[in-house]
């Protein structure tokens, strides 16, 4: 999707970057959505990377000898990786490395020539500051959550751990102990594994105490944030084979509805058509008994109006 390399520091800000793949044959590829080579430091604010796979390691964003800003961003299926890190990777970068504000979901490691853990994140030779982020529903058989090893101490508090297919936290660095207090781990009896509780498991050379006895309040910059505009994003993916996802926002109480037509403004199908609250909201189109072509989604409220093209491609 993006790549950074020697020195290149840009600003990748508000994208929405899906479905891209890096994929050698003969060597293992590494950063499938975003991936930040030795020496550079980007800031990735507010981004949603989705759909994204790598051979290598971080299915989402891949980090190497580098010192990213990772932040408010929706990462969320991504994987395809035989090493580690389906949502992202940090090998070898630097303590000055922050990811912060992130939702982390749905990401996995599908085990190829190594079972390396990580679905989430992922940590070699890597001490980044870890911290009030959403790791959920990611998989892999070490390390759902996140795995560290080969010397890596990142500070990891006050995130939300829970309902990973795998360990929320998995160090298999035998002289470090991680600092892991201060997070939710999905149930107010605290970890399980190592821990005492019953929610998600952690490793032995954890020191997750005190923990949260209730979710941490995370700033997830997607759906929380009132909005102060009327937005219909495109679609994605577009061109899409049979479903695709619409979301909007609307900056106060309003009668919504959308609708589909197909290209001689024939109405397919309504989506929506209630009263909703301010905010964001995104839907799911399934087209599966449609033929392919062009059709178009309308938003209309009683201050807004607006149409966007979208392709059926089966």
């Amino acid at each position: 999707g993006i790549y950074c390399d020697s020195a290149a520091s840009p600003l990748i800000y508000e994208n929405i970057i899906f479905n891209n793949a890096v994929d050698w044959s003969s060597f293992w590829a590494d950063g499938g959505g975003i991936a930040c080579d030795k020496y550079s430091e980007p800031e990735i604010i507010g981004n949603t990377i989705m759909g994204n796979k790598a051979s290598g390691v971080g299915g989402g964003i891949f980090c190497w000898e580098s010192s990213p800003i990772i932040k408010d961003n929706i990462i969320f299926e991504n994987g395809g990786v035989d090493f580690g890190g389906g949502g992202i990777a940090c090998i070898d970068v630097s303590s000055s490395t922050v990811i912060s504000g992130n939702t982390i979901n749905g990401n996995d490691v599908d085990y190829g020539y190594f079972e390396i853990g990580g679905g989430g994140i992922y940590c070699r030779g890597a001490s980044p500051t870890i911290t009030h982020n959403i790791s959920s529903d990611n998989t892999a058989s070490n390390g759902a959550g996140i795995f560290c090893e080969d010397s890596s101490n990142p500070a990891f508090n006050y995130n939300n751990i829970f309902d990973n297919n795998g360990y929320g936290l998995v160090n298999i660095v035998l002289s470090i102990i991680i600092n892991a207090e201060y997070n939710w781990w999905g149930d107010a009896s605290g970890p399980s594994g190592m821990g005492p509780g019953t929610g998600d498991s952690v490793s032995q050379w954890v020191d997750y105490e005190p923990w949260l006895s209730a979710i941490s309040e995370v700033k997830d910059k997607l759906y929380n944030d009132l909005p102060k505009n009327y937005i219909l994003t495109q679609n994605y993916p577009n061109p899409f084979n049979p479903t695709t996802k619409i979301r909007y926002s609307i900056p106060e109480l309003s009668f919504v509805t959308i609708k589909v037509f197909d290209i001689l403004g024939n109405e397919i199908e309504t989506l929506v058509n209630e009263e909703k609250s301010a905010g964001t909201y995104e839907l799911t189109w399934y087209a599966d008994n449609l033929p392919s072509g062009v059709y178009f989604y309308v938003l209309k409220t009683g201050n807004f109006n607006e149409t966007k093209k979208m392709v059926l491609m089966k």
